[in-house]
């Protein structure tokens, strides 16, 4: 690998280890449904990274981001939408501390999983309205490609941060569900669904406001 490939790859590594929408969505899903959801959450968040990657070597997303008006549009989507996740996780989270769920109803829900369908369309919207990345991309694209053939160097730089993205995030599921046991009772449960969804409100605040 060379000096550049590895410098992105870094660069790459602190995006998405830093703590995000996408990092909360995997930890709930992880501890409420299990592999096979945070799998296709997985699938959907790496096919919008693509869909980034086209946007920007494309020019769409200069065009995106140099329109107050169609930026407003696409981080307000993404708020709304980030809100309403997190609003389902935080009353779910409530409604086990009141007692609306019984125990045995809340451990079948965490045994159980989501469709793949939504699982996929979860992880893709999350992150296909997240500005952040076609950011990272218009910053670091002119900086790491140096050719000709631009298009086969954009999308080689997007597969490495795409694998970076399902590496990581494959580790994290692995992690919570090796704690499952600990994960199942059914307070803990509650307070990551509270946590959960009161970081993805927080982040749906600045997404609208800012």
């Amino acid at each position: 690998m060379n000096t550049g490939l590895l410098a992105f790859s870094l660069i790459a590594l602190f995006l998405v280890l830093s703590p995000g929408v996408n990092t909360m969505l995997i930890i709930n899903n992880a501890s409420n449904f299990g592999r096979k959801t945070t799998t296709f959450n997985i699938a959907g968040l790496c096919s919008a990274t693509f869909f980034h990657g086209a946007l920007s070597l494309f020019g769409i997303s200069v065009i995106v981001l140099s329109s107050p008006r169609l930026y407003l549009v696409v981080k307000s989507i993404g708020g709304l939408y980030l809100a309403y996740i997190g609003t389902k996780m935080l009353w779910s989270g409530v409604d086990i501390l009141r007692g609306k769920l019984c125990e045995k109803a809340v451990r079948k829900t965490v045994s159980s999983s989501k469709s793949s369908v939504e699982s996929f369309r979860e992880g893709f919207i999350t992150q296909l309205f997240n500005p952040k990345v076609s950011m990272f991309y218009l910053a670091a694209f002119p900086q790491f490609i140096a050719g000709r053939n631009t298009v086969f160097e954009g999308f080689s730089l997007v597969l490495i941060h795409a694998s970076i993205i399902a590496s990581w995030f494959f580790f994290l599921t692995f992690f919570i569900s090796r704690m499952k046991q600990k994960i199942e009772d059914v307070k803990v449960q509650a307070a990551i669904n509270i946590v959960t969804g009161t970081v993805l409100l927080f982040f749906a605040a600045v997404a609208l406001i800012w």
